[in-house]
């Protein structure tokens, strides 16, 4: 970078803040992620100077399943009105994880669904040392590929482990109340933003009112398209703004 901020290709840097709302037992937010960072990628390799600053926010699909786990045909039922949703659903995930390298066999064979609080208590553990995007990426990978319950303690402190902390620290951790209280109240904060999962919030760092939002796991494309267009938005602002 120049002194006026500018790459080698004439390009300034765009910072974005993009926050994801997602549930820990949500597949689809796992194939959003793959699909926001292949778009970020993309713009990099076009040229694009980009900083992206990727926070997660609590969701939660369901605060009724039970402790000992929820039959997957009553969840399904209970918010989709149809047991065989979750069969349908699975006909689309497993193609879709494939083209994203991720692999979907084990979660096809879940019976049950068990809450997910604890999963977020953890991953706001990581927020605050600075590993939360690598502590969600852990916990798909433990539910979705693994086959491990969010709601174990156990399983999340192994989880934890692989990344580094002490398991003796996230075990005492979970096994409290510590985070509960924070992760609820943001939940509460995102339902004026989302009524599913996942949904990206998109915004320009330097120009907070330019933002965007897009639900579901969308295509790597229209995640381009949308990034694409704040850049040059960014763009033209800095222009007028060196021109008053």
């Amino acid at each position: 970078m120049n002194a006026a901020g500018r790459n080698a290709g004439g390009r300034s840097r765009v910072s974005f803040l993009i926050e994801v709302i997602s549930d820990t037992m949500c597949p689809w937010c796992w194939v959003g992620k793959r699909h926001l960072e292949a778009s970020l990628d993309a713009l990099r390799e076009d040229g694009e100077d980009l900083d992206a600053d990727i926070r997660w926010l609590p969701y939660f699909l369901d605060t009724h399943l039970a402790e000992e786990g929820t039959l997957t045909q009553d969840y399904y039922a209970r918010n989709y009105g149809d047991a065989e949703t979750g069969e349908r659903m699975k006909l689309r995930l497993v193609p879709a994880g494939q083209k994203v390298g991720l692999d979907f066999s084990r979660y096809c064979e879940v019976t049950h669904f068990r809450p997910t609080i604890r999963s977020h208590r953890l991953i706001e553990y990581a927020r605050q040392r600075g590993k939360q995007n690598d502590m969600v990426e852990a916990i798909f990978r433990m539910f979705c590929q693994l086959g491990k319950q969010l709601n174990n303690v156990e399983h999340l402190t192994e989880t934890a482990q692989l990344l580094g902390f002490d398991g003796s620290d996230v075990r005492e951790y979970l096994e409290s109340s510590a985070g509960e209280e924070e992760v609820l109240a943001k939940a509460d904060r995102v339902r004026q933003f989302a009524n599913g999962v996942p949904t990206f919030l998109f915004t320009l760092r330097d120009y907070d009112d330019v933002r965007y939002t897009l639900s579901g796991a969308q295509h790597p494309d229209t995640f381009y398209s949308v990034l694409h267009r704040m850049a040059v938005q960014k763009r033209r602002l800095d222009n007028l703004a060196n021109n008053q």
